[in-house]
């Protein structure tokens, strides 16, 4: 068994199917290859399509992740609605047992006087569906493909909803809509914005309170829109560092980060 000496050189080339690597032994005007040799394993792909299992394992947490945060969010919304006699009880099923077509609530809630359980209905449908938000930072030569696709849609959505008071009144009057308000596979037509369903709120409490609706309350229009559009901020690659075993209070900095060595020569 050859010993590790100071002149070892260790080099790895590390792949999703393999792990090349290598010795070389660099003395005074030589070098010489120690050993070599590669470990190869199955990929972590799919057979078919070849879609890395990670990608696969991910996508699946983040739709757990989403299903579980509406599910809280939505349980909260009742809360709210029972507490505020919009709704009888804060029961999973308590939505359903209106029977109110939520589109329709959301319309016809700009010309007439709702009744509680309806402007419930009208709200709940927004809470659940809150629209789209990004916290990306696109540069559109750098876009994918994918979201350049939803980007554009989302635009062409927004422009046509110029043409109504809400993005609801558009879903439940254009005809482009009667047949499809759900996005499909590789579609993104039907996406809405969280800015426009955030201003829709707005301009169906603002229209509620106008027409005299005792539940329209700006009590209730603030407690629902912090539950509703409440987003967790995003974190900073900071809040990840570890703190200095050596500076209690100090956060860890890699050994040969660049500035910090330039710092300790010149200090030296």
């Amino acid at each position: 068994m050859t010993c590790i000496k100071e002149s070892h050189i260790f080099g790895l080339d590390i792949g999703i199917g393999s792990c090349g690597w290598a010795v070389i032994n660099q003395t005074e005007g030589a070098q010489q290859i120690e050993a070599l040799g590669s470990w190869c394993f199955n990929v972590p792909e799919t057979d078919k399509d070849r879609t890395p299992t990670n990608h696969i394992r991910r996508n699946n947490r983040l739709l757990r992740r989403v299903v579980r945060r509406r599910r809280h969010r939505m349980a909260k919304i009742r809360h709210l609605f029972a507490m505020y006699h919009l709704l009888d009880h804060p029961h999973p099923e308590a939505f359903r047992q209106i029977g109110a077509d939520p589109w329709e609530m959301r319309a016809q809630g700009l010309d007439r006087l709702l009744t509680p359980q309806e402007f419930a209905t009208a709200l709940g449908h927004i809470a659940k569906r809150r629209g789209f938000k990004s916290s990306a930072k696109r540069v559109p030569k750098t876009t994918s493909t994918h979201d350049h696709k939803m980007l554009s849609a989302l635009t062409a959505t927004e422009e046509r909803a110029s043409q109504y008071r809400t993005i609801g009144e558009m879903f439940a009057r254009d005809p482009a809509y009667s047949q499809r308000r759900r996005n499909r596979e590789g579609q993104f037509d039907r996406t809405m914005s969280r800015k426009a369903l955030q201003q829709e709120t707005r301009i169906l409490f603002n229209t509620q309170r106008r027409l005299g609706s005792p539940v329209a309350t700006p009590t209730i229009e603030r407690a629902f829109t912090a539950i509703a559009f409440h987003q967790r901020p995003m974190q900073d690659s900071g809040s990840f560092v570890e703190f200095c075993p050596f500076e209690p209070g100090e956060n860890a900095h890699p050994a040969f980060l660049p500035h910090l060595s330039n710092f300790a020569f010149s200090a030296a």
